[in-house]
C-alpha cells in the first residue's frame, strides 16, 4: 500500500511539474518580441555554469525553480505587455533566485537588483516606509523600461544584459577599447570583470534549466502555486499587523503579497495606494481598515543602523548583542574572513527595525543659491569648501580655481563662492531614459568632455532632474 501510494505521489508531482512547463512554454510561443529574443549561444562557459547548477549549486537552483512559479506569469505578462523577450524574466533568476528581501554587497535590492540610483531614475518610490524595488510588479515595470533603454543603447542583448550587470558606461568603454560589438570577442579578450564576463553564461544556462529542469535531473520540484490577489484602495495609513488581527488575514500572506512595505505602517501618498489581498478576504479587509488605521510613526524603517565597536568587541559578540550573524556582518560591511576590527571602528548593523528620524531644524534657512545668480553660493553656518564642492557636484580644486583660493584657507557665514563660470557652459535638464552617451551625441561634444566638467565617470548614475553643465565646443 506505502508503495501504491509513493508511486501516486511521484505521479502527481511530475504531472504538475510538466503542466506548469507546458503553460510556460504556450505563453513564450504565442508571442513574439518586437526586439527579437536573446540568443541562447552553445558555449564551454554555459557548460560550466549548467554543470555548477546541477552540482555544487544544485541546492540553490532547487529553490529558486520552485519559487519562480509563483512569479513567473506575471513578470511574463508585464514583459509581453512592453514587446520585450520573455526569456528576460530569467535575469530575475539568476539575480536573486525571484527573493524580495535579496540585497546584495552594492546594496543592490529586490527582485531585479535596482541600486538606488537606478530605482529612482526609473520610477521607483524609494523613502523611509516603502522601497518598490521589492515589489514584484513595479520594480519588473521599472525593469521592462531599463531593458528598453540599454536595448536602444547597444542592439544587443548580450551586450544589454552586460550593461545591466556592469553599468553602460564600462560595457561602451571595452566596446570602444577593442572596436567589437561581440560579447564572446570581449570575454574571452577579458575586456569586462570577471562577475560580467560570467553573466550571459549563467544567464543562459539558468534559462536552459528553467525550461527543461527534468533534462538536468531535477524531477521532485514542488511548485509553488501562482500569487493571486485583488486590489483594495487605502484612503489613510494602516497597519499590516493591525489589518491581519481585524480581518483574519494571515500577515505572512499580506507581507508576501505587498513586499514593498518595509514595515508595518502602509503610508497613504498623492497617488491612489493600494494592498493586494487573497480574492476570499476583499469583502472582510475592507470592512477592517477603519480599524487598522495608523498615524505616521515618528520613526522610519530601514536596512542597518550603525555600531561603534567597543573594547573586547569580536563580530561573534557584536552579532550576538545585535540579533544578526556573523555572516550577514561581514556581507553588510564586505569584511573577508581575515580582516580585523578595530575599536571605534563603525560597523553597518543589517536590521528591520525602526530607526529614528533626523530632528528637522526649527528655524529657517536663508537660501544658499542667489536667485539673481546661479554661479554664486552664499555660504552658510558650518560649511566648508568640501561640502559645497559636493553639492554643486564639482571638483574642490576646480571650486578653488574659480575663487582663486589656495592651500586650506577658512571660508565665513555669508561669504558669496563662485560655483560655475558664466561664460563657458549652458545646461541640460535630465529627462527620464537619457544617457551621458545619447547626451553627448545631441549637443555634438565628446563623452569625455562631458563627463569631465560635470565630475562624473563611468560608474555615475544619472538621474531624471539633474541639470549638467554643457560645455562650449
Amino acid at each position: 500500500m506505502k508503495k501504491i501510494l509513493k508511486c501516486l505521489l511521484l505521479f502527481f508531482i511530475l504531472s504538475s511539474c510538466k503542466h506548469f512547463i507546458r503553460e510556460n512554454h504556450v505563453l513564450e510561443k504565442n508571442f513574439e518580441s518586437s526586439y527579437g529574443d536573446i540568443p541562447l549561444d552553445e558555449h564551454p562557459d554555459v557548460d560550466k555554469w549548467i554543470n555548477y547548477f546541477t552540482g555544487r549549486g544544485r541546492e540553490h537552483m532547487k529553490i529558486y525553480l520552485q519559487r519562480s512559479s509563483r512569479y513567473l506569469p506575471i513578470m511574463k505578462a508585464i514583459l509581453k505587455e512592453s514587446g520585450l523577450p520573455a526569456n528576460l524574466v530569467y535575469v530575475s533568476l539568476i539575480e536573486s533566485g525571484f527573493s524580495p528581501t535579496a540585497l546584495s554587497h552594492a546594496n543592490a535590492v529586490g527582485y531585479w537588483q535596482f541600486i538606488y540610483g537606478t530605482g529612482k531614475r526609473y520610477g521607483l518610490r524609494i523613502d523611509g516606509f516603502v522601497d518598490e524595488r521589492r515589489d514584484f510588479i513595479l520594480a519588473t515595470k521599472a525593469a521592462t523600461e531599463y531593458f528598453k533603454d540599454l536595448y536602444s543603447l547597444f542592439g544587443s542583448w548580450h551586450l544589454a544584459l552586460v550593461a545591466y550587470n556592469a553599468g553602460e558606461y564600462r560595457v561602451n568603454r571595452a566596446v570602444l577599447k577593442h572596436y567589437n560589438r561581440d560579447f564572446w570577442y570581449l570575454s574571452a579578450r577579458k575586456a569586462l570583470p570577471r562577475e560580467t564576463r560570467n553573466y550571459i553564461p549563467k544567464l543562459i544556462a539558468a534559462i536552459r534549466i528553467s525550461k527543461d529542469p527534468q533534462k538536468y535531473g531535477f524531477f521532485n520540484l514542488n511548485y509553488q502555486p501562482l500569487l493571486s490577489y485583488k486590489v483594495v484602495e487605502l484612503k489613510t495609513g494602516i497597519s499590516l499587523e493591525k489589518l491581519s488581527k481585524n480581518s483574519g488575514l494571515d500577515k505572512k500572506i499580506l507581507k508576501s503579497l505587498n513586499p514593498s512595505y518595509k514595515g508595518d505602517y502602509v503610508p497613504v501618498y498623492e497617488k491612489p495606494t493600494e494592498i493586494r489581498v487573497p480574492e476570499d478576504y476583499v469583502s472582510k479587509v475592507t470592512l477592517a481598515l477603519n480599524e487598522s488605521s495608523m498615524v505616521k510613526p515618528e520613526k522610519s524603517y530601514h536596512y542597518h543602523y550603525w555600531y561603534r565597536v567597543k573594547k573586547g568587541d569580536s563580530l561573534y559578540k557584536i552579532a550576538l548583542k545585535n540579533k544578526t550573524t556573523v555572516k550577514q556582518l561581514r556581507r553588510k560591511n564586505k569584511l573577508g574572513h581575515r580582516s580585523l576590527i578595530r575599536i571605534g571602528q563603525k560597523l553597518k548593523i543589517p536590521t528591520r527595525h525602526l530607526v529614528a528620524k533626523k530632528e528637522q531644524p526649527k528655524t529657517k534657512t536663508i537660501r544658499q543659491v542667489s536667485q539673481k545668480n546661479r554661479d554664486i553660493h552664499i555660504v552658510q553656518r558650518g560649511e566648508n569648501l568640501s561640502k559645497i564642492a559636493t553639492q554643486y557636484r564639482i571638483s574642490l580644486e576646480n571650486l578653488k580655481k574659480l575663487n582663486n583660493i589656495q592651500g586650506s584657507p577658512i571660508i565665513y557665514p555669508n561669504q558669496r563662492l563662485k560655483v560655475r563660470k558664466k561664460s563657458e557652459s549652458s545646461y541640460h535638464l535630465v529627462r527620464k531614459g537619457e544617457t551621458l552617451i545619447g547626451i553627448a551625441e545631441q549637443y555634438k561634444i565628446p563623452l569625455l568632455n562631458l563627463m569631465e566638467v560635470n565630475s562624473l565617470n563611468f560608474k555615475s548614475v544619472l538621474i531624471a532632474g539633474r541639470r549638467l553643465i554643457i560645455p562650449k565646443k
